[in-house]
């Protein structure tokens, strides 16, 4: 039993985890991941092309050496050995500009749906509180003063989650996750604040 009542923490701990995935860094990454590939295909066609011109002034200085049969296939190696190397820098390369292509996608529609969830969210809670305060004619007068107190908290807390979302297609790559967290918690609390006044008119 003992067991069964430690892994749950641990599973829930890996699926929250999990939950706060930040497509800002995976991005990110992989753009650093494509930078560091191209600079990788640089250096092997350098170090490729300086082992070749090494390996040929050698065959050059024992050219009397080699009959013609011979030369053909060293060259033939040489080619043959060039077109591995620029193949599988080229696939590799193909393969980082692929990726960094799909996390930016992912990061833009990620931007995208927080963006429109956070205003749906917004308006829905906008629209219950409205409703509540035109509510309030049936409240007796102390009850009443409790909603004008819930509201102006209210109203503070609308102001603070419209100042955000306004902010959120400007906020930069590195800000994102922590920014995106920030908003959904002010949106979490918005709609409490209008749940509570919708439950004072009820």
């Amino acid at each position: 039993m003992k067991l069964v009542t430690f892994a749950v923490p641990v599973l829930l701990a890996m699926s929250a985890v999990a939950c706060a995935h930040d497509s800002a860094q995976d991005a990110k990454a992989a753009e650093a991941h494509l930078t560091s590939t191209q600079a990788q295909q640089q250096a092997d066609q350098k170090r490729l092309a300086s082992q070749q011109s090494n390996e040929n002034s050698a065959v050059a200085a024992n050219n009397g050496q080699m009959n013609g049969g011979a030369q053909s296939e060293y060259q033939a190696r040489q080619d043959a050995k060039a077109a591995d190397v620029n193949n599988k820098n080229a696939q590799n390369v193909t393969a980082a500009q692929q990726d960094a292509v799909e996390a930016n996608a992912a990061l833009t529609k990620d931007r995208a749906d927080t963006l429109s969830d956070a205003k749906a969210r917004f308006a829905k809670a906008d629209a219950k509180a409205s409703s509540a305060k035109n509510n309030t004619g049936k409240l007796a007068a102390n009850k009443r003063t409790i909603f004008t107190n819930d509201w102006d908290v209210y109203t503070q807390k609308k102001s603070a989650a419209k100042t955000q979302i306004d902010a959120l297609p400007n906020t930069s790559n590195d800000a994102w996750k922590t920014s995106k967290a920030k908003l959904e918690k002010t949106l979490d609390d918005l709609e409490d604040s209008a749940s509570n006044l919708d439950k004072m008119t009820k």
